[in-house]
């Protein structure tokens, strides 16, 4: 079988075991400090939304442990790497990078605490959370907003935000996924600015 070009579309299974609650409370940071201005760049030909840009979570010696389908992680758990691990002290507040809807919060396995924004056909996503901000399923939240804080819930052998984008995704979609195609690009390129990677 040959294997799909990093152009195509691709088949990506998220598994969602033991949801827990939807909702989680928190205490809101300074909510006015605004995401950090990013590169805009064209989503692959056939996919539409519009992209994230800036770090969601920042800190001195920010790095990368996990890439985009990094096979490190694939030989380890037996399962894809749809995003990207950044990798900050816990706690480091994790803010949006885009302008969305929130259209899931809470547990999920492997995923932990999550919470998942969308604007059109884009969805992002950030795990690992430990803790969520005061969210509502259903609020739109601007770019910088905190959602959380970066933790190690669900899989995860350290602290870090697993962060995510994918394009192509229609409002309708059941969230969270169990078993759908997904449409992730590398957002490394979204970012903004270099981050080194640590593997």
């Amino acid at each position: 079988m040959r294997r799909p070009s990093a152009t195509r579309l691709r088949l990506a299974v998220l598994v969602a075991l033991g949801i827990g609650g939807l909702a989680a409370g928190g205490l809101h940071l300074d909510q006015g400090a605004p995401a950090p201005a990013g590169a805009h760049r064209a989503p692959p030909a056939g996919l539409r939304g519009p992209l994230p840009h800036g770090l969601p979570v920042a800190c001195p010696g920010l790095v990368i442990s996990a890439g985009f389908h990094d096979p490190r992680y694939r030989r380890a758990t037996h399962r894809g790497h749809d995003g990207i691990d950044l990798v900050c002290p816990a706690g480091a507040p994790v803010r949006a990078t885009i302008a969305g809807r929130v259209v899931f919060l809470g547990r999920l396995w492997p995923l932990g605490d999550t919470v998942w924004l969308q604007r059109r056909g884009t969805r992002v996503l950030f795990a690992h959370l430990r803790g969520l901000a005061r969210l509502w399923l259903g609020e739109w939240v601007p770019p910088g907003w905190v959602l959380g804080w970066e933790g190690r819930t669900g899989l995860a052998t350290g602290p870090h935000l697993h962060y995510q984008v994918e394009l192509g995704e229609p409002l309708d979609r059941a969230v969270p996924p169990t078993h759908w195609p997904g449409h992730a690009i590398d957002p490394a390129a979204t970012l903004g600015r270099a981050v080194p990677y640590v593997f």
